[in-house]
């Protein structure tokens, strides 16, 4: 019998990647990303959950990529695939703990730089309206050759 492990989140990033780089010039690229999901409660309420998945990216030009261009806020999709890590913590030795992680094989920036500033809530330059040509009296449909 065949088997998949194949995860699709579209997110936004909770903070800046960090990057480690290794001494073979290998880097690993780690982020948290964050997924909301509204819903009516059993009083009729909208209600929101958001839940927060580690990203680790290990392909050195993907890796990259991700260093150059994700920034915190900003929405994309990661595609990859689950894996769990144990690990001891320093503080208690003894224990173990798990750890689930998106092994990111790929993913899409579904917005720009500029937009995830401001959608992080960081001031943004206002839009100027489109320049017209049309005098400022002029009423609307004058002008239309049809």
């Amino acid at each position: 019998m065949a088997s998949l492990n194949r995860v699709i989140l579209i997110g936004r990033l909770g903070r800046d990647p960090e990057v480690r780089t290794f001494d073979d010039g290998g880097k690993l690229v780690t982020f948290s990303l964050a997924t909301s999901d509204r819903y009516r409660d059993r009083a009729g309420e909208m209600q929101e959950r958001t839940d927060w998945h580690n990203v680790v990216i290990r392909f050195s030009r993907l890796a990259e990529t991700a260093e150059r261009f994700l920034r915190k806020g900003m929405l994309i999709l990661v595609e990859g695939e689950l894996r769990y890590r144990e690990y001891s913590p320093k503080d208690q030795p003894g224990e173990r703990r798990r750890v689930a992680e998106i092994f990111c094989r790929n993913f899409t920036m579904l917005e720009s730089k500029g937009a995830a500033a401001a959608s992080a809530g960081e001031a943004a330059a206002p839009a100027e309206p489109p320049a017209s040509d049309a005098p400022a009296d002029a009423e609307e449909g004058e002008d239309l050759p049809f």
